[in-house]
This record gives C-alpha cells, sequence and structure tokens, in this order.
C-alpha cells in the first residue's frame, strides 16, 4: 500500500476509534503528533533489504498498560560465551492505538516500531537502526492458522490432573503445516503455557511432552517449574525447564526463565522505558 493511502486508512481507523482527542499518557512518547509520530511510514525503495523484514501481526498488551512499560527477554548461550537482549517497549499511546518498540537481535540489527490497537492488533509498523536511519514501511506477518479440532482434557503430572486444551491446526498450506499444541485450560494455573507439541515434517516425527511439574521458588519467587522433553523419531530426547510466574508479566509473558545445556534466557520487567526513536511533540 502507498504511504497515501496508508495514511488515509490510518486515518479512518483512527477516527474509528477515537481518535486523537482520546486519553493520552504523560509519560515520554505520549504528547505526539498524529502525523509525525511515526504512525504511517514512508515505502521503502526498491533494493531496500526491510522489504523482506516483518512485524508481528499481533502485540498482547497486559491489563493497565501504560506509556514506559517494558519487558526484556536476555539469552545467555554458555558455548561461545554470548547474551543477547531483545525489548517490547511502550513507547506511545494516540486515542485507542498504542505505539511498541521492538529491539534486538531478531530483527536483523534494526528495531521495529509498530502500532497497535486496545486489542493488540497490528495495524502499521516500520523499521529502521536506532541510529541514523529513517524507519520506512515494513510488512505485517499474517496468521495463516487455522483450527482444525479442539479438545479439553486433563493431563496426569506430578502434581495431578492438570486441564489442557489440546488444538490441532494448520499453519500454512502444506500438509505438513499440521501442529497438535497442547496449553494450559483458561482460567487455570498455567492457561496459555504450552505443555506439549507434535508435528511431522519430512517423514520425521517431532514430540514434546511434560516430564516435570512442581510448585516450587526460583530464589524467593515463587512459581510453577515445567520439563518439557522433545524427542525426534523416538530418538534420544533433550529436556528444557521453563519457570512460570504464577500472575502474568507485562505483554502476557509467562515464563520468566529457560535453561538447558547450551542456554539460558531470563525475563525483566519494569517501567519508565525510552522510544528507539524520536518522538516529535506536538
Amino acid at each position: 500500500m502507498h504511504r497515501a493511502a496508508l495514511g488515509v486508512a490510518l486515518a479512518a481507523l483512527l477516527a474509528s476509534l477515537g481518535g486523537p482527542a482520546g486519553a493520552q499518557d504523560s509519560k515520554p512518547g505520549a504528547d505526539v503528533a498524529p502525523t509525525s509520530s511515526g504512525m504511517t511510514f514512508p515505502e521503502p525503495a526498491a533494493n531496500d533489504p526491510r522489504r523482506n523484514t516483518f512485524a508481528p501481526g499481533h502485540i498482547t498488551l497486559h491489563k493497565d498498560a501504560k506509556v514506559g512499560d517494558w519487558l526484556e527477554h536476555v539469552k545467555t548461550r554458555q558455548h561461545p560465551k554470548s547474551v543477547a537482549k531483545e525489548r517490547t517497549t511502550i513507547v506511545g499511546r494516540i486515542g485507542k492505538l498504542w505505539i511498541v518498540d521492538e529491539t534486538g537481535p531478531r530483527w536483523l540489527g534494526r528495531s521495529l516500531r509498530v502500532v497497535c490497537t486496545e486489542e493488540g492488533r497490528v495495524v502499521s509498523a516500520g523499521a529502521a537502526k536506532s541510529e541514523g536511519e529513517e524507519l520506512v514501511a515494513i510488512k505485517i506477518k499474517e496468521d495463516h492458522t487455522t483450527v482444525l479440532e479442539t479438545a479439553e482434557i486433563e493431563l496426569d503430572t506430578p502434581m495431578g490432573k492438570v486441564k489442557a486444551t489440546r488444538q490441532k491446526v494448520q499453519t500454512g498450506p502444506d500438509a505438513d503445516d499440521v501442529v497438535t499444541r497442547i496449553s494450559g485450560a483458561k482460567g487455570g494455573p498455567f492457561e496459555g503455557v504450552s505443555l506439549g507439541r507434535e508435528s511431522e515434517h519430512d517423514g520425521r516425527k517431532m514430540d514434546e511432552h511434560l516430564v516435570g511439574l512442581e510448585d516450587t521458588k526460583d530464589g524467593d519467587r515463587p512459581c510453577f517449574k515445567l520439563t518439557l522433553e522433545t524427542t525426534v523419531s523416538g530418538g534420544k530426547g533433550s529436556r528444557v525447564d521453563y519457570f512460570v510466574s504464577k500472575t502474568p508479566l507485562f505483554f502476557g509473558e509467562r515464563i520468566f526463565k529457560r535453561a538447558d545445556s547450551i542456554l539460558e534466557e531470563t525475563v525483566e520487567q519494569g517501567s519508565g522505558g525510552s522510544p528507539a526513536f524520536p518522538l516529535p511533540k506536538q
């Protein structure tokens, strides 16, 4: 979509959501002008590699979200030793639209700015290096997932029976793009948390299943510890430990720590986060 058309579409969307006259937070990035806030972005040049960058189609906004809230994944690899950080920050709000910056290596050395509705649907996105490069429009990743079957089940665990939801979903056009996912049931202590997964690609079957579950503490922090084991075509399994917060973190995150023999990932959150790019004021 051309920049002018995108601007018209977003203007109409903004008007339908209450327009810029809605409540605005008073923290950094909140008092931005709709025409210069990064809500629309110029199209990239034909040879710009950012044409192959895709923004997420959905951002999960947490309850009582506010400008400055951030969540960061810190990934520490043991061999060779390296540390990578990926951060999501709410940097502005106009009416019922939120402006969110995404930074970290998953975006191939660039940072993303996305604009989403209160429900988390991304309506516009741009990408650039945080210094010296203009934000340009990027594509929004489409969700091609189709739910084929859904069943409510109970899993036998060391903590007793746990209610879960099993879904068989089609994630793409090919026959191999069928995955069975098991997650904690809605309203339960593991709501939305992955408890297993099955798939098959090129004749190889992947099975991820729950082998450990305990109510414990990580330091002084009460949590649940899940252990999932993954096997491929019945081979030797590899195990990963997940530490699940008993209350949701920012952006709907539940897992605050993941650890295996190669990688440890921790999740931190806070307030007062800064934009990756300037937000012009009105």
